[in-house]
């Protein structure tokens, strides 16, 4: 199992705290929100502390205005264009953006460019082959991925699920960066038949020989390791922990949401640190914690309401917590770790019942609104896949 660090903006410090303290194995970098010096000073850092080091293109959005993504020297003298943008021009395309990744940054992967798809077509499926077959012919002595990013309405039909699987299985490449859209832009997927449909095609990755990351995860994602997913990625801002494509398009951040929120474990959920103030005034430490060191002032306190716990060690807490959830798995055979899934469904199943039946407010951000359709898609997958799970 490896946890790596879904790089967003104002991690520099986080990513190299994380690394020295092995909290995190490596680190995805970003070019949406830093420079190409920044990455390149960045990497460096990265590599001297013995991390793994990966470059996500962050092709999704291939006709954006974002200036950031495009002052990478992989763009000079390139536009895209659907109907212009083949061969050769494609191949030309790759080939300077894996090239930059293995000479430039030194990346331990390199990863191949991948557009956003919500429906597939031709045009799509050829543009990714090509991808595929150009960095081979590369001849790199490094592990290469194939980004996969999916919009709802492929991820929620078996069959057109299917036609990427068919492709992505037979391209030559060492695994799969796998990011995918949800519905309404939720979360939590709340449906269970994405999430069956998402578990099989993660197994059929696995058993056809090929890694996978799991980019833009959050605490549900902990749950794909039920199909052989080994490495997952998360980051600070709830934009690193779910993925939408129209964050590669310019636009003002300024807008984004902020808040200060305390990630709870054993419910896999999100609170606001006003709604423990009342609750410990009630009487409720108990069902909260047990602390970190990153949490351990604002859960140690009479009063959390006048803790100074910052957005920077509510990142940190998060970060920390879900690596550890995840690591509990490192070293375990994929039925022991379905068996440790279950058990964390009935934690989370008793702890969100207690909290309710003591007058906590669960809020909008509680595991409650998937708890169920979690746990129906990871037994209709145990119980059809049995036998694909024993050749894991």
């Amino acid at each position: 199992m490896e946890f790596i660090l879904q790089q967003g903006w104002g991690m520099f410090g986080l990513d190299l705290e994380f690394i020295k303290n092995k909290f995190a194995n490596g680190v995805i970098l970003s070019p949406r929100v830093y420079t190409p010096d920044q990455i390149a000073r960045h990497a460096q850092d990265l590599r001297k502390q013995g991390a793994r080091v990966i470059f996500d293109p962050q092709f999704y959005r291939p006709h954006t205005d974002r200036a950031k993504l495009l002052s990478f020297p992989y763009w000079d003298g390139l536009e895209f264009d659907t109907s212009a943008f083949d061969n050769p021009m494609a191949s030309e395309f790759c080939e300077r953006v894996i090239r930059y990744q293995a000479q430039n940054l030194r990346v331990s992967e390199g990863v191949i460019p991948g557009r956003y798809t919500n429906s597939i077509n031709e045009d799509w499926l050829v543009m990714h082959h090509r991808f595929a077959e150009t960095t081979a012919q590369l001849g790199l002595d490094i592990p290469i991925y194939s980004t996969i990013a999916l919009g709802p309405d492929v991820i929620g039909n078996e069959g057109n699920l299917a036609n990427v699987l068919d492709e992505v299985i037979s391209y030559p490449v060492d695994g799969i960066y796998f990011v995918f859209r949800s519905p309404d832009d939720r979360f939590f997927l709340n449906d269970e038949g994405i999430l069956y449909n998402i578990l099989c095609a993660f197994l059929s990755i696995r058993l056809s020989g090929k890694d996978i990351i799991v980019g833009y995860a959050n605490q549900q994602s902990i749950f794909f390791g039920a199909a052989g997913v080994r490495r997952i990625a998360s980051g600070n801002f709830r934009n690193t922990r779910q993925f939408n494509p129209e964050i590669f398009d310019e636009q003002d951040e300024s807008v984004m949401q902020r808040g200060t929120w305390y990630y709870h474990p054993r419910s896999l959920s999100d609170f606001r640190v006003e709604a423990l103030k009342l609750a410990f005034r009630r009487g409720l430490r108990d069902l909260f914690g047990p602390p970190c060191d990153y949490c351990r002032d604002l859960l140690d306190a009479p009063d959390p309401g006048v803790v100074r716990w910052s957005e920077k060690e509510a990142f940190r807490h998060f970060l920390f917590e879900l690596g550890r959830q995840w690591m509990e798995f490192d070293g375990l055979a994929t039925n022991d770790v379905i068996g440790r899934l279950r058990g964390i469904l009935v934690e989370v199943r008793n702890s969100l019942q207690e909290l309710r039946s003591r007058g906590f407010v669960l809020g909008d951000r509680s595991f409650e609104q998937s708890l169920n359709a979690t746990e129906g898609a990871l037994e209709a997958f145990v119980s059809d896949r049995q036998e694909d799970l024993q050749r894991l």
